[in-house]
């Protein structure tokens, strides 16, 4: 649905005129992927070990996770609207593109205040959704593990993607009237503090907001990093823009999922910051145990979540060729076996790396005295949309320098 969105979207005025929103999309779509899915990890392990389970902390962990993921989306969308601005710049800048040697006022603050406008009310969606969800799951005798992430993860993308299009373009069409976006910028970063106030004073998130905060703008440097490529890549490849959400999001799905069910198995198992005993011993065991370890109670969840990724990513595939045909957008070189396997290939590749980082990392971050659920969903939703990124961009260019010149934008 994300991708079938993307390709209906690009040809919007707004996207047309603000080439810098292909660079947003990339790092706004992750980093609130990664406050949706870190809330629906940390709240489905609180509600298994009984820590939530009454209604006066059903509505203390409730009140206190929307303020903080309020806090968080806001700062978020301020950071992202503002790198991808810049980045778009100095990439405009290498490539000569530029000759004003100016940031266009009118058309940043549109991309700033729709951004911080899209990070707050998809975020007030979703987390009330996602919590609504896990508890409703414990109560019917589901694993909230197994439906809360994925949901997150999928559904984030596309609430965030939509929002962002239909409200950013509103904006764009009143951007002579600039006041109106001055205003919501400094109506949201006066909110900040308020939220942060809060969370600070409730015991469900005063940690994670103490702690959570470098996660997310360190996964937000990651993402830019990817957005980087995709702004390049774009300019030549105009393809690229329908299968960068499909890779990144399955990838982060996957991986999302492993990383919530070992953060439950470690807190099951052990105390937060001491060895569990079915921890790997070497460094080398880790890319033995994360598929195939029999002490690793996920590895078959591991193998299980390698495998979707094959029938995954050919179903989207047959869904943007068939929404390119019906638009009349459709490129015959992404029909050609050699890119089929090539990106199937690459798809699967950074899969498979996702979780052999998640396996060492949520390890690491246990041993380090630090809660994965907190941690390592930032950095792993990150990491995959770089790898996802810089995969499809190496795809893409592989095939034309090997001779498929139709794949570059005419």
């Amino acid at each position: 649905m994300v991708q079938n969105f993307n390709l209906l979207v690009q040809h919007w005025p707004l996207y047309v005129n603000i080439k810098a929103i292909f660079t947003l999309i990339p790092a706004l779509l992750g980093l609130k992927g990664n406050l949706e899915m870190t809330l629906a990890s940390r709240f489905s392990t609180q509600v298994n070990l009984g820590k939530i389970k009454d209604k006066p902390t059903i509505l203390s962990a409730v009140l206190g996770n929307f303020a903080l993921t309020q806090a968080q989306a806001i700062v978020v969308g301020f950071l992202a609207s503002v790198g991808a601005i810049l980045l778009k710049y100095f990439t405009e800048k290498m490539q000569n593109i530029s000759n004003t040697g100016e940031i266009d006022l009118a058309n940043s603050l549109v991309l700033i205040a729709g951004c911080m406008s899209t990070a707050s009310f998809a975020s007030l969606i979703l987390a009330g959704l996602m919590m609504f969800i896990i508890i409703l799951s414990k109560r019917i005798n589901i694993n909230p593990d197994n439906v809360a992430t994925p949901i997150a993860a999928s559904l984030g993308d596309l609430v965030t993607l939509v929002i962002l299009s239909y409200l950013c373009s509103f904006l764009f069409e009143i951007k002579s009237q600039l006041w109106i976006h001055s205003v919501v910028i400094v109506v949201f970063l006066i909110l900040i503090p308020i939220f942060i106030y809060y969370s600070y004073n409730n015991e469900f998130v005063k940690d994670v907001l103490k702690n959570g905060w470098t996660p997310i703008l360190l996964a937000m440097i990651i993402s830019s990093t990817g957005g980087f490529i995709m702004g390049y890549a774009i300019s030549y490849f105009d393809d690229i823009a329908a299968f960068q959400p499909v890779i990144n999001g399955v990838g982060g799905n996957l991986v999302a999922i492993y990383a919530s069910r070992l953060s439950t198995a470690l807190h099951r198992t052990s105390e937060q910051g001491s060895v569990p005993f079915w921890a790997p011993k070497k460094w080398f065991q880790y890319l033995l145990h994360t598929f195939s370890g029999k002490a690793n109670p996920e590895s078959k969840t591991a193998v299980i979540l390698a495998v979707m990724a094959v029938p995954g990513h050919l179903l989207f595939y047959f869904v943007i060729t068939r929404v390119k045909i019906y638009n009349n957008t459709m490129n015959l070189a992404t029909m050609t076996p050699s890119f089929i396997v090539f990106y199937t290939s690459v798809a699967i590749l950074q899969v498979v790396l996702l979780l052999l980082i998640c396996y060492w990392l949520v390890h690491l971050t246990w041993r380090k005295n630090m809660n994965p659920d907190n941690v390592c969903i930032p950095y792993l939703t990150a990491i995959g949309d770089l790898l996802g990124t810089a995969f499809l961009a190496v795809c893409f260019y592989a095939l034309y320098f090997a001779g498929e010149e139709r794949l570059k934008t005419s």
